[in-house]
């Protein structure tokens, strides 16, 4: 997948590319391409790419295992609104003390 296309206002197309990089939809499964789409929309504010991009730090998917950046970027789509999931993990990576809760998060 190209990397090429303007980074700013698409991020609905690239969460899709995100995805489609992640799951193998009509490409090959590459999830380090899926970070890289994940993390462009993630910076744009969209919530459901936000969430993704902290499950693959999480998980170690496309990216080194960090979970310092999955509490982060889990917590912003948590606060970000509309999806629950991202709250209930946000609150579990907490409990289970997988991030140092003196983590300034914005």
């Amino acid at each position: 997948m190209t990397s090429e296309l303007p980074k700013e206002k698409y991020f609905n197309a690239q969460l899709y590319l995100g995805d489609c990089c992640y799951h193998g939809i009509t490409t090959p499964q590459d999830y380090k391409q899926a970070v890289f789409w994940y993390k462009e929309a993630a910076q744009q504010g969209d919530t459901d790419a936000q969430f993704n991009l902290g499950i693959c730090y999480l998980q170690g998917r496309g990216t080194l295992q960090d979970y310092k950046q999955a509490v982060y970027w889990i917590g912003k789509a948590s606060r970000g609104g509309g999806l629950h999931e991202a709250q209930c993990l946000y609150d579990s990576c907490y409990q289970y003390e997988l991030a140092d809760k003196k983590q300034k998060l914005s």
